[in-house]
């Protein structure tokens, strides 16, 4: 079970490769909506027990127990389907997302994770610019979240991939460079903050692309871990406000609400935007106890802070055994932690899997780095404790 899971993350990359290859050709004369399901794995332990799963940044704390309760009270009616109407949960949940965020409804796409909003925005914009008769690329940072990089690569989208700078940033000036010796319609992904990296990118840089932006620059603002930020992050949803037409901004309940296993996701921007990734989403998106389980999240904001308050509380653990070790890091806007590894990576994940504790996968090109997840403060100890113990024996 435990190499199962292990697994998970790059069999569900491998997944979307041959299976958005196999949709995309058809996609464009069909207009029909992919389906790029990815098979999640199972638990392979209750909460609070071995091995402690610190490799898919995950809320440790579990969900809420008023989202639990939702499940439950709801659970008798999961045989019914879900409905669309203005009285549905479905509704109520897009309508409460926007209303969190001061946004109407209109402004609002629900996903089957964010992952799948992502999906939506690349196949719509390159279908926008298929019509167009333009060529189209897709920036992203290097490393970064891969998935507009692989739902991009089937379409035949030239993938532009920009390293990050020495602080582990996005390179926001390099990216936008690309964009303007570009002759066509370029999407631009920037996942803020950055995972694997934890760094946000500099709000400034960001905003000064922005205002000098053409019709025909598209960006995508990943902001799975904008609740973890604090008050340096800047978010991309005051470029929608300010009425523009080329932002989307995608969010999830996977993280800070603890639901990852739900699938509960979705997207922000101008109405127009909105009709467009519609013609490329799921209908049937969101499941019946999901958007249940939605809603009553969204309206525990105790749970929220407190899971807030838990992962300061494991980046302390993980700093203070950091710089006892010597160990390099790269401080984080996020719940995970990329910190240097001296010796073969690979080798060190499966040492530490020896240990019962499950860390991330390589990110290449950076493969001097590991990224762990901030789990409870005493896992984080025992993740501390163990380090010190490879230490001891010189396999750090």
């Amino acid at each position: 079970m435990t190499s199962k899971t292990q697994e998970f993350v790059q069999s569900r990359r491998n997944l979307l490769k041959t299976s958005a290859a196999a949709v995309w050709g058809s996609l464009l004369l069909s207009g029909l909506s992919p389906m790029l399901q990815a098979k999640e794995a199972p638990k392979i332990s209750p909460k609070g027990s071995l091995p402690i799963r610190l490799m898919n940044n995950e809320n440790p704390l579990g969900m809420s127990q008023n989202t639990k309760q939702a499940i439950l009270d709801n659970l008798n009616n999961a045989s019914e389907y879900l409905g669309y109407d203005k009285n549905s949960a479905r509704t109520h949940l897009a309508e409460n997302i926007g209303k969190n965020l001061d946004f109407k409804i209109d402004n609002v796409i629900l996903g089957n994770g964010s992952s799948e909003v992502i999906q939506a925005a690349v196949y719509a914009f390159v279908n926008q610019a298929r019509l167009a008769k333009k060529s189209v690329q897709i920036i992203v940072g290097d490393p970064t979240f891969e998935y507009a990089e692989l739902y991009g690569k089937p379409t035949g989208a030239s993938i532009i991939k920009v390293p990050v700078n020495s602080k582990m940033q996005l390179d926001i000036p390099a990216m936008q460079k690309k964009a303007q010796n570009f002759k066509g319609i370029s999407i631009v992904y920037i996942c803020n903050p950055n995972n694997p990296t934890g760094t946000i990118a500099s709000a400034q840089q960001i905003e000064n692309w922005v205002n000098a932006s053409s019709k025909d620059i598209l960006f995508i603002f990943d902001e799975a871990y904008a609740e973890y930020a604090g008050a340096d992050f800047k978010s991309g949803l005051k470029y929608i406000k300010e009425g523009r037409k080329n932002i989307l901004v995608t969010r999830t309940f996977s993280k800070i609400y603890g639901l990852a296993g739900l699938r509960i996701g979705y997207g922000i921007a101008d109405p127009q935007v909105i009709k467009d990734l519609q013609n490329f989403i799921g209908l049937d998106n969101i499941n019946y106890l999901a958007a249940y389980a939605g809603l009553a999240a969204l309206a525990d904001k105790a749970f929220a802070q407190k899971s807030i308050q838990t992962n300061e509380k494991s980046k302390k653990v993980v700093y203070d055994g950091f710089k006892e070790l010597k160990i390099k890091y790269i401080p984080t806007y996020a719940n995970f932690v990329f910190y240097e590894i001296k010796g073969d990576l690979k080798v060190y994940i499966d040492q530490m899997k020896s240990e019962q504790i499950l860390v991330g996968r390589p990110f290449p090109p950076l493969l001097t780095y590991n990224r762990v997840s901030l789990g409870t403060p005493e896992e984080m100890q025992t993740f501390i404790g163990v380090l010190k113990k490879f230490r001891s024996q010189g396999k750090i």
